[in-house]
């Protein structure tokens, strides 16, 4: 039964954008509470609260980017109906949906305790009035997602920065309710001033001076293909920026100094945080980004051999997640002198998360929808990952292994070639390739464990 026919249209096209990603929340949410004791302690619980944090902010960032990554704004906002009636009714929608997962996340992954119920209600608050001003200001759903998760840690450290002294979690909690409270009128206040920026440009243009009739700019094909795949990029060097800005409040600020203990470095936790969020986020740009953004069409097109293509954008997003995942948090933890040092491992985990959102990124027509997926798929991926390389006394980076590692690595790289030169969907590809990953996956595995080295 179509959503059209049993609730209003306004309230039916919300309900569709936002129901498979609260769908597919509530299902993850499920599967970790129904983990056996010990999987659940270790592995649910943690997986099921991030999800549902994340979950929340995502919903919120669709809420109002599924205008921009549908290109649907200018329809809305000229619709003989009033502003205010519409942006209401996204918010009973999305209120209703955060709700419904909160009441799922706290029955299923959260203690019951005063402060697991304050996180809850700071992801209501965040999910419903800051993801929505934010994705609005950046005019983009991913973006509006990155810096609503990067935005509590940005306002821990100013203010620690500032008072000198650790925030409690009550003052903490107030002051996301109060930052949340401003954003629910900017959201207000900025979608009642919206304006749809985005435009078709001319049908028609004829040269009416000599410049005009110039040829246009040469250059190596392969670089402006390089440059191109840097410009997609856009938001992986804010994402970037912002990190290195806050790395570097929290070693000025004091927050961190170079005598820290290992398990005791916030700057090392944040690094590590940043960087894997980097490196997911880089993949899923990569591919789904150019369907984004509607140039897919014509940039196959190109008379340039679409595996030339392939291999600049593999070569230019791999660089990239080293340069930002691993280079720059490398040169910002040799700088404060922190305890965490950043060596083959740390990058050989990148290169893997950033292999598997680019899969994800050939499948997706939008980055915010290939981030999402990549959450689980690069969990599982490393989760492989460390099964091949794991021995009696840690981790080890054998030549077998290793090779088996970048076979699988390598054969889903070939599969996103095959997925990004295609504008077909079909469930049977996606299963047979996915299936064909896990397998070899796990050959790898029996392979190693039997005694192959």
């Amino acid at each position: 039964m179509r959503l059209a026919r049993v609730l209003p249209p306004l309230v039916a096209k919300e309900v569709r954008a936002l129901l498979p990603i609260w769908l597919g929340c509530l299902l993850i949410i499920a599967v970790c509470a129904t983990a056996g004791d010990a999987l659940f302690r270790n592995l649910g619980r943690p997986f099921g609260v991030l999800t549902y944090l994340a979950g929340s902010i995502v919903l919120g960032a669709l809420a109002i980017g599924q205008e921009y990554q549908h290109r649907t704004l200018p329809m809305l906002l000229s619709q003989p109906v009033s502003r205010g009636r519409i942006l209401g009714v996204k918010f009973v929608v999305l209120a209703a949906m955060l709700l419904t997962l909160a009441a799922a996340a706290w029955r299923g992954v959260f203690y019951t305790s005063g402060e697991t119920g304050a996180v809850v209600l700071l992801a209501i608050f965040f999910g419903l009035f800051v993801a929505p001003w934010l994705t609005m200001w950046c005019r983009n759903p991913l973006g509006g997602s990155v810096f609503a998760v990067a935005l509590p840690g940005v306002v821990v450290l100013l203010v620690q920065g500032l008072i000198a002294e650790m925030l409690s979690l009550a003052a903490f909690v107030r002051l996301m309710a109060g930052i949340s409270g401003v954003a629910a009128v900017l959201s207000w206040r900025m979608f009642m001033r919206l304006e749809a920026i985005e435009g078709r440009g001319q049908d028609l243009s004829l040269p009416m001076t000599r410049a005009d009739l110039a040829p246009g700019r040469r250059g190596r094909p392969l670089w402006r293909l390089a440059r191109k795949e840097l410009g997609l990029q856009q938001l992986s060097f804010a994402v970037a920026g912002v990190a290195t800005m806050g790395w570097l409040a929290m070693f000025l600020f004091g927050v961190v100094t170079s005598t820290s203990r290992q398990f005791e470095d916030p700057l090392g936790a944040v690094a590590s945080l940043d960087s894997g969020l980097l490196a997911l986020v880089i993949g899923s740009l990569a591919s789904a980004e150019e369907r984004q953004l509607g140039v897919f069409e014509w940039q196959a097109l190109l008379p340039i051999a679409s595996w030339k293509q392939w291999a600049v954008k593999v070569a230019v997003t791999l660089g990239l997640a080293l340069l930002l995942s691993v280079l720059l948090p490398a040169l910002l933890l040799a700088f404060t002198g922190g305890p965490i040092r950043i060596g083959q491992r740390y990058a050989g985990v990148m290169l893997v998360l950033t292999t598997a959102s680019l899969y994800v990124s050939s499948l997706s027509s939008s980055g915010v929808r290939a981030l999402i997926v990549s959450l689980p798929i690069s969990l599982f991926a490393l989760f492989i990952t460390v099964t091949l390389l794991m021995r009696p006394g840690g981790i080890q980076l054998t030549p077998i292994s290793t090779g088996f590692v970048g076979a699988v690595l390598g054969l889903g790289l070939y599969f996103a070639l095959v997925n990004h030169r295609s504008a077909e969907r079909g469930t049977r590809r996606i299963l047979l390739q996915v299936l064909c990953l896990t397998g070899c996956a796990v050959l790898s595995v029996v392979l190693v464990a039997v005694g192959i080295r």
